[in-house]
């Protein structure tokens, strides 16, 4: 079975691609609308190889990029490890279980790629708001509702690893920075951009995507910002398969 990506799409050629989704997928109006809302990106499902490639050349007619996949290189990065103690000796990676006393080391030559983004929290903060006002009759009453507060975007990383393929996610807020020593500061997202900075030194074959590139750069009004934790997975699987093909 293989499976289509989509490499290159536009707000505007959303709707096209949306009737090649229909028409050669197979796909309800409905399905192919979200996929085509959601592209660039791998789209949902597994086709035979004839089909998938049917579909890939009527996008490419569309001057889109496209191509057919075999399922089995389309890397699946979820179910992830997640990582909250690090060091680094001299060999590579040392991930720490959750209690930082043992760990295994990844070799820095394993470490594929890099993605980093701004995202917004697992979890909203529900708060009591409470409101006085003052009755025709003189009493005062006391009003309550319960407010969903949404806390700001957080910095997370994905780290793709081959040799064997996993990925660990590490959010900044979470994430303990003693490995740092000396050079630990207050800020979380200062300690994560030295966590990042250390991993482009030892490891700088490692890829690192255009969201990534731009927050280092300190471009993080939009091109950083991810709208959610699965937006900024897909995007990552999106390079994994940019970065193989030699895009």
């Amino acid at each position: 079975m293989h499976q289509l990506v989509v490499f290159a799409c536009s707000p505007d050629d959303r709707e096209a691609l949306a009737d090649a989704l229909v028409r050669h997928l197979g796909l309800t109006r409905t399905d192919a609308t979200i996929q085509a809302r959601l592209a660039p990106g791998v789209v949902r499902g597994e086709y035979s190889p004839e089909q998938a490639a049917a579909a890939a050349a009527a996008i490419l007619g569309l001057g889109l990029q496209a191509r057919a996949i075999p399922s089995p290189d389309v890397p699946v990065l979820h179910p992830h490890d997640r990582v909250h103690h690090l060091r680094w000796p001299e060999g590579g990676l040392l991930v720490l279980d959750t209690l930082g006393t043992h760990g295994e080391t990844l070799p820095w030559d394993h470490l594929e790629l890099l993605s980093v983004g701004l995202v917004p929290p697992d979890a909203t903060q529900q708060v009591t708001s409470r409101s006085t006002s003052v009755l025709a009759t003189g009493r005062q009453h006391l009003a309550e509702a319960e407010l969903t507060v949404s806390s700001p975007p957080q910095l997370e990383m994905l780290l793709v690893c081959r040799d064997p393929f996993r990925v660990l996610r590490l959010e900044a807020p979470h994430l303990n920075y003693e490995f740092l020593g000396s050079r630990r500061m207050a800020g979380s997202a200062d300690n994560f951009r030295l966590l990042v900075e250390d991993i482009l030194a030892r490891a700088p074959h490692i890829y690192h995507t255009p969201a990534t590139r731009a927050w280092l750069r300190g471009d993080q009004a939009t091109n950083s910002h991810f709208e959610s934790a699965s937006a900024m997975e897909r995007s990552t699987q999106l390079h994994v398969l940019i970065h193989r093909q030699g895009r």
